[in-house]
């Protein structure tokens, strides 16, 4: 007996209200119960449009012309509201913040089953068995808006499978998590699948390839609004689609495909074992050169130091417990840990938006007492960049919103107008100076949320989670940005769960758990310290990874693909 298509999309498209360019054009996908389908595409791709046209959020709450036909479970999605959708599909938004309803953990989860009328038995049944699985435990009693933005990630995605309806619509699901935390969700959703017969369909935009398409039963890729392949994982990546269409690769399949282009007997592959038995062929009885490494030595003061910081929240949660930290000028530091570990709280404090609730903690900008200060005077000299642009976005146009703060701080007309001009060209913004940020794709309002705090001309900006959900195109020319700023003297702090970009950039590295550093110091030691990296609920880098799995390399702790590389053509000479 053959398998049944839960989902079925026929020559869908999609054209917005007020817009004359189809966001979707004539899409044909069937999805069979139990499948875990990925939905790949650079951002502004339409993944997001398709996905929220599975349950009726578009049109319903985002007017829209649609043409075609959608069935989901039977059932017409264009003739019911998102009401009686939801009993058939789960939507998990890329905005978890947005999702949050009620005021504890415990009751956002019971929400939805109890919308759906079951008796308290099987409601409190649920809600314990997802706060298990989702990483919860403990946090019952927690407001879902005092969590961190993995956390909360984690709380939507626990809600929607409280309800456990048969389809799950996941919108870049794991952006926000730790690295084990990415494992652990990807592990949840595919034992869904295969053992209650849920079907799992979600976005992808590249930063998460490494975890994701190893899940993956199949892929399917969308540009501008048009699906332009579906295959198996290793179909897909083999032929090249995902580099084409700027999504990017996992860093081993990039790496052995840059080897195979200098003419190794490498060919691309998914499977680090397979790369690191190809690899050993190619490195068994060469001599492998050591990799040098200059460690800078710091001189004069730091000029962001924080001293025997504390924070506990009024609900009782202690977020900081005593924490110290010098950052030195010109630096570009990386701080990773576990979702809750207290990075984000720690950089609230050193913008001044919270304040230690211990008399004695202290936090030094520039030479500045900031308990003495006003966010306005702060943020002349430090400012920080929120992992979701459209928490700290709310002007109507581009144009507005680059000026908002220079204009506040009193730089005058002239000045403001030279500062706008100059972050429309550095921040590529110029084409969207009077567009109106509502309706721009997240790309977009990632670098209008960059271009906003570096217009305050600050001495030191902290960036909280710089390239989360973006393509590989759009989190390199974000990198890019940053590392040209960096090296003429800006001083960065960079918020990250991704161990690729802070191998690539960060050559210092800062580890949190639990409220407490508990590393600090070169990049490559910690990322080779195994015990710091498992209880920060860290992975390194792919490379690294891949490098340790080959005897003859193993010692030399690569951090990122150009130094990969590097090793290999030292061995050709």
């Amino acid at each position: 007996m053959d398998e049944r298509y839960i989902v079925e999309i026929d020559n869908y498209s999609l054209t917005f209200l007020g817009q004359t360019e189809k966001a979707l054009r004539n899409i044909d996908i069937k999805v069979k119960e139990g499948e875990v389908v990925g939905i790949l595409g650079a951002t502004g791709a339409g993944k997001t449009s398709l996905l929220l046209s599975l349950n009726g959020v578009i049109p319903n709450d985002m007017p829209a012309i649609q043409e075609g036909r959608i069935t989901v479970n039977n059932i017409n999605v264009m003739e019911h509201d998102v009401t009686d959708m939801a009993r058939h599909v789960g939507v998990v938004l890329d905005t978890p913040d947005t999702q949050l309803l009620a005021s504890t953990v415990f009751d956002d989860i019971a929400f939805g089953p109890s919308n759906l009328g079951l008796d308290s038995t099987e409601i409190l049944r649920r809600v314990e068995h997802v706060l298990e699985v989702s990483r919860l435990k403990g946090k019952e009693l927690r407001n879902p808006l005092q969590l961190s933005g993995g956390e909360q990630q984690n709380l939507a995605i626990a809600g929607v499978l409280a309800m456990d309806p048969p389809v799950l619509a996941l919108d870049e699901p794991i952006s926000m998590l730790d690295p084990v935390g990415k494992e652990t969700v990807m592990t949840l959703l595919r034992s869904i699948a295969k053992e209650r017969k849920r079907t799992i369909i979600m976005t992808e935009s590249g930063s998460d390839l490494e975890v994701t398409l190893t899940y993956f039963d199949r892929v399917i890729v969308l540009s501008n609004g048009e699906v332009v392949a579906d295959g198996s994982p290793e179909e897909i990546v083999y032929s090249g689609i995902l580099e084409r269409v700027g999504v990017g690769e996992p860093q081993v399949t990039t790496f052995m495909r840059r080897l195979q282009s200098e003419k190794y007997p490498v060919k691309p592959t998914l499977d680090i074992n397979i790369a690191a038995s190809m690899l050993a062929e190619i490195v068994d009885g060469r001599s492998v050169e050591p990799i040098h490494e200059n460690h800078h030595i710091h001189a004069g003061e730091p000029v962001l130091k924080m001293e025997n910081v504390r924070h506990v929240y009024p609900t009782g949660v202690e977020a900081l417990k005593g924490v110290s930290l010098e950052i030195y000028q010109g630096e570009m530091v990386g701080i990773v840990g576990s979702n809750g570990s207290g990075k984000t709280t720690l950089c609230m404090h050193a913008v001044g938006v919270l304040k230690p609730t211990n008399p004695d903690g202290r936090v030094i900008v520039m030479g500045h007492d900031t308990r003495k200060m006003k966010i306005k005077e702060i943020i002349k000299h430090i400012n920080y960049v929120y992992q979701l642009p459209d928490n700290m976005l709310f002007q109507e146009k581009v144009v507005d919103e680059i000026a908002f703060a220079p204009q506040m701080m009193g730089f005058g007309k002239d000045k403001t107008a030279k500062i706008v001009d100059e972050m429309l060209d550095l921040f590529w913004l110029r084409e969207y100076a009077d567009s109106y940020i509502f309706y721009l794709p997240r790309n977009i309002k990632r670098l209008l949320s960059l271009a906003c705090v570096l217009a305050t001309r600050p001495s030191i900006i902290m960036v909280d989670e710089p390239t989360t959900g973006l393509d590989r195109g759009t989190a390199e020319k974000v990198m890019k940005i940053l590392h040209r700023l960096n090296r003429e003297g800006l001083t960065i702090v960079l918020i990250s769960h991704n161990m690729e970009l802070v191998g690539s950039y960060c050559r210092r590295v800062v580890v949190m758990d639990s409220g407490n550093i508990i590393a600090d110091g070169p990049t490559r030691k910690i990322f080779s310290d195994k015990e710091i990296m498992a209880k920060a609920n860290l992975r390194p880098p792919q490379i690294m990874s891949l490098f340790k799995d080959v005897p003859a390399l193993s010692q030399l702790s690569v951090l990122s693909l150009e130094e990969a590389l590097g090793v290999f053509r030292r061995l050709s000479m």
